[in-house]
């Protein structure tokens, strides 16, 4: 047995543990933001097993909601809003038949991207839909990213080695991890570009809960040089396209009151994929001279992954409704080497969904993070003024994957996980009054900005701190009275 082997059962215990001693949307995000930064990626890792990082993160959710959690699974009711994933999910196993792949292909398509899409996504829309357990998000997300810090700086100075010390496993494209006359850092993730992602969220989701939510201190440390620390991991992670998410998000969260430039950015995604989908191949010719700008080595790996995606659209378009199916998306031969045949590379998320499963797939994992990254930034509400903090951090974050998604491949399950929540939770603020407030408020209810009074959150409502209790509210009656 492998070390990754013992390591997916030791955390399939780990999450059973969790949901045994935990509240339950803690439990989640221990398993999930922890077994996401911990476990290994390769698949040599684990061998022969029909499983890897996603897969056990997500069967071990299941696990752990299932057997100690199993009221709130019957509690939880679909909604509208579910459409695009249950597109995501079922354009699987349809590719397969269409293609003449068996049944029993198709069912394995179904489990594995049940596994690693829906039950994040479903596990976050059943215990992420209040405006504390988003705010416990964010924490999450910015811890996990503090306890990167010091393995990116190690990594930096003396190349990407986590992986072969705690599991074995050489990275398969190390020649990637150069980069400015060091190294770009990996740790336990996919590839460089993902841990530089993860660490520009960390770094949104700190300044966020700093700026936003006022959390000033930590443990007695300031935030903003907690904040500060992850800000250098992540420049030193040498990613243009996560430097450039990083500081894209720290302006939004700067400027929360411009909702043009949110919805600027959102129809814009829209618009590259249509563009790239119908175009004749000017918008690529425009971003790779764009990013000859930067360096001659951006604009080369940028016409490198135009080049696989032409390709791929090529195969594309013999089946464009349902795609090709795992067996057949990128057997297009780009060339020869001396090594042997060159195939394209499905190097961002939404060619692969598109080549692999049509316009069903592509409709339906877009969706899945458009629509939830919409509500969080208030683009869907009218009351775009009284947006909760946690809530528009959160939509930040899911946006960041989204844009990075047009050119990378990477299936994260905590950014789906925070896809799930935004699908539930009421987008608007909390009032904080002295009376007690509503059992569950809905979007459409006007309410005001919350004010400083403090309180106990649940399922969106607060209820008022007990005055008796409170000394510093008695001196302030006080006070009042003479």
């Amino acid at each position: 047995m492998t070390m990754g082997q013992v390591a997916i059962l030791v955390w399939v215990a780990v999450a059973l543990m969790a949901f045994s001693s935990l509240r339950p949307h803690i439990a989640v995000l221990v398993v999930i933001v922890g077994g996401f930064l911990l476990l290994p990626v390769p698949r040599s890792a684990v061998g022969d097993w029909p499983w890897d990082k996603r897969q056990a993160v997500g069967l071990a959710l299941l696990l752990g909601v299932l057997l100690f959690d199993t009221r709130e699974v019957f509690r939880f009711r679909p909604a509208w809003v579910d459409v695009p994933v249950v597109l995501w999910l079922f354009a699987a196993p349809i590719s397969s038949l269409t293609n003449d792949h068996g049944l029993y292909d198709a069912c394995s398509a179904l489990m594995h991207r049940s596994l690693q899409w829906g039950a994040p996504y479903f596990v976050g829309a059943m215990y992420l839909r209040s405006h504390q357990a988003l705010r416990d998000c964010l924490w999450a997300v910015f811890l996990g990213g503090l306890a990167y810090v010091p393995l990116c700086l190690i990594e930096v100075r003396m190349s990407p080695q986590f992986q072969y010390w705690f599991y074995g496993v050489q990275l398969g494209a190390f020649d990637q991890t150069k980069r400015g006359g060091g190294f770009r850092p990996v740790v336990f993730m996919d590839h460089g570009l993902q841990t530089s992602l993860w660490m520009a969220t960390a770094m949104v989701a700190g300044a966020g809960l700093w700026w936003l939510l006022r959390v000033r201190r930590a443990r007695g440390v300031s935030m903003g040089w907690l904040v500060a620390l992850i800000a250098v991991a992540w420049i030193l992670s040498k990613s243009t396209g996560a430097i450039i998410l990083g500081s894209l998000g720290l302006l939004l969260l700067a400027v929360p009151a411009a909702r043009w430039l949110r919805l600027s950015i959102m129809v814009s995604i829209l618009a590259y994929l249509t563009l790239r989908l119908i175009g004749d191949g000017l918008l690529e010719q425009v971003l790779v001279d764009a990013a000859g700008l930067i360096s001659t080595e951006r604009a080369s790996s940028l016409q490198f992954r135009f080049t696989n995606e032409g390709a791929l659209l090529d195969r594309f378009w013999r089946n464009p409704l349902f795609g090709a199916s795992p067996w057949g998306f990128n057997t297009h031969v780009l060339g020869e080497s001396g090594t042997g045949k060159l195939y394209a590379v499905p190097d961002s998320l939404w060619i692969y969904a598109v080549s692999l499963n049509g316009l069903t797939g592509l409709v339906g994992v877009i969706s899945s993070l458009w629509i939830p990254a919409a509500r969080g930034l208030g683009l869907a509400s009218r009351w775009r003024r009284r947006i909760a903090p946690e809530v528009f951090v959160c939509g930040l974050i899911v946006m960041m994957y989204l844009i990075d998604s047009l050119a990378n491949g990477f299936k994260t399950p905590v950014y789906v996980l925070i896809a799930g929540g935004l699908s539930r939770a009421s987008p608007l603020r909390v009032a904080v009054t002295g009376q007690a407030q509503p059992e569950r408020v809905t979007c459409r209810t006007p309410l005001q900005p919350r004010t400083a009074a403090g309180g106990v959150h649940r399922e969106n409502v607060i209820e008022p701190r007990d005055r008796s209790s409170d000394k510093h509210s008695a001196w302030l009656r006080s006070r009042d009275r003479k």
